[in-house]
């Protein structure tokens, strides 16, 4: 019955088919035996009769024929049901959540919205030339717009916690309201199919804010976004939000066959594209391949999407964060996560975003962000303050799982930039990791990134536990760092308070130390209360010093199976190493002449205290399989230290010639 029009008989006529006095003078059983002659017999079974009647009537009319959809028509033209969006929702009955009412709106011309929908199921659906067309245009959008202070359209169920409504939208624009576009409270289920929100505006969530549930509910709105849904240019004029904001126990879910977008908003407050409190945001069904791209927004805070006290759960096509930023001094140009879980099973792209204080691609604290046999691309991201690419504080945790399954690295971060110089900011290129942070990945591509100090990794911990950095099958290249206070050049700078780092099968090469001068460039750089375990690593600088004068007394050093062209500030610190040319290529990668071949036996390598754990990973950088045995005996070291294992190749479909 989806859809259909139903003409009801008034509610006065059918009661009186069935008050239950079928006897009375006027009733039609009364009326077609008055007059009679029948007798007795005949007139107990004429009462009989009329009781089955009115009993059948009484069953008809508290039938589900009375709770019938209903369809009404928005437009300009002659025979249509309201030129009005809420006119027209308001002659539909309110029949319970199952009952689902159809709306068709004309194209023609713009429609006046400022509707509310309180407990009603509705598909409204846009695109039709005419209130006598049945089937939509393809393509084309209905406009809905208005200047009263009030959404363009609300939909509310706050009073009944176990019905759920729906309301479909299809094929329109919600486009020019002075107090948002669609609002969301309570439990409503949304589904979005070709639609666009743009240039709205509203203290919070400018196109879409989703109020989840009443306090005390368990079940609260879900708002489900399927192909061709654009939210551009809105803006939260007062607070959070500019694109889309949600709070108190909402859900969202991207689930269409195409790219979601989110472009071009502004927030005063955090999240310019999108912002969640409290909220999740879900992954797909099965089988479907959505995206979303979070693109040229701003804010005070995250200014591509704030994320605070939620759930994140990225599948399908991915996250793209591109081109946003964070205003004046705030943090997180791309993505701000505060108190949240983001889960990655897909690619999550930074690029090109920027933060006038830290964290130009991300802002984390006390979150936690987790790669699930998938790649986090976070290239070209600037920030003033610190952080280049990325900024993690507070508890935050941030690890990768499953990294056999990445076709290549799965970490890369690449080209980002700290502009501020001087010793109190202008730190940490790629990453700042502070407070008590943990950082585990396997197979991590840090390149090309730039800052005064630090280019790599800045990182300073805090009492109870500090910082934990733990990096397997990485390589760190093309960092550029100056070097001006005597440290700063170091690509790793580790901190007082507690800062762990361990490599574990890495390689770094073709570092630069900007206007050395006569100083001696370092690798690292520790401070009071560090400590620093080098396994089957690879440096590759020439002229610099491995290891820069320790800060402090409380300063620990481990390692096994180090090739660097400098040892001797190893030896002197207890750490073995074999001072040579490592024999790298221009791609950073093992010569055929590299003493790093087969350099390795698996106890140099193996690290009780892995947070990725103990044994070394069976995966180098690029993925290929280790280890590959070339030159060493069986029962010899067969490791290749570095990031990369080495393979002489015969064919190119990749045959190995040595011997395994």
């Amino acid at each position: 019955m989806f859809g259909q029009r139903v003409v009801q008989g008034s509610a006065a006529a059918q009661a009186a088919e069935s008050d239950g006095a079928p006897m009375q003078a006027g009733g039609r059983i009364a009326r077609r035996y008055a007059g009679g002659t029948r007798g007795a017999a005949q007139l107990r079974i004429g009462t009989r009769a009329s009781a089955l009647a009115a009993l059948l009537l009484a069953s008809i009319a508290s039938s589900p024929l009375r709770a019938q959809s209903q369809t009404v028509t928005v437009g300009p033209a002659l025979g249509c049901t309201s030129t009005t969006l809420a006119g027209a929702l308001a002659g539909l009955p309110r029949l319970g959540p199952g009952v689902v009412h159809r709306v068709r709106v004309m194209s023609a011309s713009p429609i006046t919205g400022g509707a509310t929908l309180d407990r009603m199921s509705v598909r409204i659906e846009g695109g039709h030339t005419s209130c006598t067309s049945a089937v939509p245009q393809p393509g084309v959008l209905s406009r809905i717009s208005g200047t009263a202070a009030v959404p363009l359209l609300r939909l509310r169920n706050v009073t009944e916690p176990g019905a759920e409504y729906r309301v479909e939208l299809r094929q329109l624009e919600f486009r020019d309201g002075p107090a948002g576009a669609i609002e969301v409270d309570g439990r409503v289920a949304l589904r979005l199919d070709a639609v666009e929100l743009t240039n709205n505006r509203a203290p919070i969530g400018g196109g879409l804010r989703v109020v989840g549930r009443p306090a005390g509910w368990t079940n609260g709105a879900l708002v489900s976004f399927g192909a061709g849904v654009v939210v551009n240019a809105n803006a939260a004029v007062a607070g959070d939000g500019g694109g889309i904001h949600c709070s108190a126990g909402g859900t969202l879910r991207p689930d269409g066959a195409g790219l979601m977008f989110v472009i071009n908003n502004v927030a005063s407050g955090r999240g310019g594209g999108l912002y969640l409190d409290g909220c999740d945001f879900g992954a797909p069904p099965i089988g479907a391949v959505p995206g979303v791209r979070i693109a040229s927004n701003r804010a005070a805070g995250g200014g591509g999407a704030a994320l605070v006290d939620s759930t994140v759960q990225i599948a399908g096509a991915g996250f793209d964060i591109e081109s946003n930023s964070a205003v004046g001094a705030s943090d997180g140009g791309g993505l701000l996560l505060q108190r949240a879980l983001l889960r990655a099973t897909a690619p999550l792209r930074l690029v090109d975003n920027g933060a006038g204080g830290s964290g130009g691609g991300a802002w984390i604290d006390s979150g936690q962000l987790e790669l699930q046999a998938a790649t986090w691309d976070v290239r070209g991201n600037t920030a003033l303050v610190g952080g280049g690419g990325l900024h993690v504080q507070g508890d935050s945790l941030l690890e990768t799982s499953g990294s056999g399954a990445c076709r290549e690295a799965c970490v890369r971060i690449e080209d980002n930039e700290v502009t501020g110089t001087g010793i109190n900011q202008g730190a940490g290129g790629a990453l700042v990791a502070l407070d008590n942070s943990v950082v585990a990945w396997d197979r991590v591509r840090v390149r090309g990134n730039r800052s005064d100090s630090a280019a790599v990794l800045f990182a300073r911990g805090a009492a109870p536990f500090g910082v934990a950095v733990e990096w397997s099958n990485v390589v760190a290249s093309a960092n550029s760092g100056a070097y001006q206070f005597g440290f700063e050049g170091a690509p790793f700078v580790i901190g007082s308070g507690g800062v762990a780092l361990r490599l574990r099968l890495a390689t770094l090469a073709a570092n630069e130390a900007r206007a050395a001068g006569s100083a001696v460039p370092q690798a690292f750089r520790l401070f009071d209360g560090a400590s620093l375990a080098l396994r089957g690593v690879v440096v590759d600088q020439p002229g610099w010093q491995t290891l820069g004068t320790p800060v402090g007394a409380q300063v620990a050093l481990s390692g096994a199976c180090v090739i660097s062209r400098e040892a001797t500030s190893l030896a002197t610190r207890g750490v073995p190493a074999l001072a040579a040319d490592p024999r790298l290529d221009a791609a950073v990668r093992l010569r055929a002449d590299s003493p790093a071949i087969d350099a390795c036996p698996i106890a140099a390598l193996d690290d009780p205290a892995a947070l990725l754990g103990a044994a070394p990973l069976q995966q180098d950088l690029d993925g290929a399989r280790r280890p590959v045995r070339v030159r060493a005996a069986v029962g010899g070291s067969e490791y290749d230290a570095g990031a990369q294992e080495y393979a002489e190749r015969v064919f190119g479909s990749g045959f190995e010639s040595g011997a395994d």
